[in-house]
């Protein structure tokens, strides 16, 4: 598959790309980003979300094929991704759907990622599709209160035989093979770690609702 890029991850903003594209790599084979959340929920739109006390993580997906937007169609300049008005909408099965979008063009979310630290350092992760056009979006973010310092990048990329690129297809134009895997062992990890905390969390539920019934009990025995 040949795949064209643009964007500033590959001009202007190319050693903020590349650096931010590492962490991320890094990221992503992080066990200790789970070991050390204690709860975890998932939203009505699919994001699961993994806190403790000093730190956020959140994941979103969705697939491609419910990126199918041709009501959306607005021509013009380019979408300010990292800016972006989040809202949601839905596919034509009635599907929640993400969307990054301004008043001149829409992009839907096909997979959202973000780590944020209370110490108010946050980093994300975005693959987005314009709804106009089979153009893929991969836009990443770094923002940090603190030092009130910022880097952003990021990259477009477009099939030429009109297809639609994966984000696989993307980090394979990148060179960052390696990156794939590390990927899909992050997803697996946010599926184990979600099952075995709600699993813990449950369990928790259920002692703590015993522990209030024991004076019952106990009453109940010297009856």
């Amino acid at each position: 598959m040949n795949i064209k890029l643009s964007g500033n991850g590959i001009g202007e903003n190319k050693v903020v790309f590349e650096k931010l594209l590492t962490k991320w790599d890094e990221l992503f084979t992080r066990t200790s980003l789970f070991d050390e959340m204690e709860f975890v929920e998932t939203d009505n739109d699919g994001t699961i979300t993994f806190t403790n006390d000093n730190a956020e993580l959140s994941f979103y997906q969705t697939e491609t094929s419910k990126a199918y937007r041709n009501d959306l169609f607005i021509p013009g300049s380019e979408l300010a991704i990292g800016m972006g008005i989040i809202s949601i909408l839905h596919d034509r099965k009635g599907n929640v759907l993400k969307q990054l979008g301004e008043v001149k063009r829409h992009a839907v979310i096909l997979m959202d990622v973000v780590y944020e630290t209370y110490a108010q350092k946050r980093i994300s992760f975005v693959f987005s599709k314009y709804t106009d056009s089979n153009e893929i979006i991969l836009h990443i973010e770094f923002t940090d209160d603190e030092s009130d310092c910022d880097l952003s990048a990021l990259i477009t990329a477009t099939c030429e035989d009109n297809t639609l690129a994966s984000l696989e297809d993307v980090l394979k134009a990148l060179s960052k093979d390696n990156m794939i895997e590390h990927l899909d062992f992050f997803k697996k990890q946010i599926i184990e770690h979600e099952s075995e905390l709600k699993n813990i969390m449950q369990q928790k539920i259920e002692k703590e609702r015993n522990e209030k019934l024991l004076p019952a009990f106990d009453a109940l025995n010297s009856l």
